[in-house]
């Protein structure tokens, strides 16, 4: 099957086959706000806006593939998948480890479509990462550090780099912030401690 059918399966039974909201009354409506939705209905708006947005309409007619049947690769199968949950109506979408098996560039290709469709739809994305590279952390309005289990930081993006250097760690001027901040957790990060007092090295190792 096409997967241009797979997400709009995924709109159909998740508003229903129309872009009228639950929030929008049957009365008392401007009457161009139902000849609005009516031609979002027929030209297919949210599946075509999202399918544009990810980078697969051009290969919307494209089998998805399967051990038998070849078909987009990869990362477009990751990209399907995200139109999918962007085409539901869930309101929080947990996605774990979506990096495994792709590129840096695809990566934040995906995660910049997640911000899109998240402010466009007003839901949340939680996304889990391992080891991304900087430019694709600071697509995120925020971050959770863990560290085996461990909640290091939980905060707003723009600031992790401030608590930690409030914490005794100083940042070498040459250094990307995503990868310092990876590099805190393990037996590394006992060097960039600042001050020549002793401090305690936030790690469990």
């Amino acid at each position: 099957i096409p997967h241009q059918p797979h997400i709009n399966f995924a709109f159909d039974c998740c508003y229903g086959g129309t872009h009228k909201g639950p929030f929008v009354p049957s009365e008392n409506v401007d009457p161009d706000v139902f000849k609005l939705i009516k031609e979002m209905d027929e030209n297919g708006w949210l599946v075509d806006t999202i399918m544009r947005s990810v980078g697969i309409k051009r290969v919307q007619d494209t089998f998805v593939g399967n051990e038998r049947v070849r078909g987009v690769s990869g990362g477009e199968k990751k990209r399907v998948t995200v139109a999918e949950m962007s085409a539901s109506r869930t309101q929080i979408a947990c996605l774990d480890k979506i990096s495994t098996g792709l590129d840096a560039a695809t990566t934040f290709d995906i995660c910049k479509v997640f911000g899109e469709t998240t402010r466009m739809l007003n839901t949340i994305k939680i996304v889990s990462l391992l080891q991304p590279p900087p430019e694709t952390v600071a697509l995120f309005d925020e971050v959770i550090l863990l560290d085996k289990g461990r909640v290091l930081y939980a905060g707003p993006v723009d600031e992790i780099t401030l608590h930690f250097k409030s914490l005794g760690y100083a940042q070498p001027e040459r250094m990307d912030p995503a990868d310092w901040l990876q590099s805190l957790p393990t037996k590394d990060g006992a060097q960039f401690l600042a001050g020549p007092e002793e401090r305690a090295h936030l790690t469990n190792e």
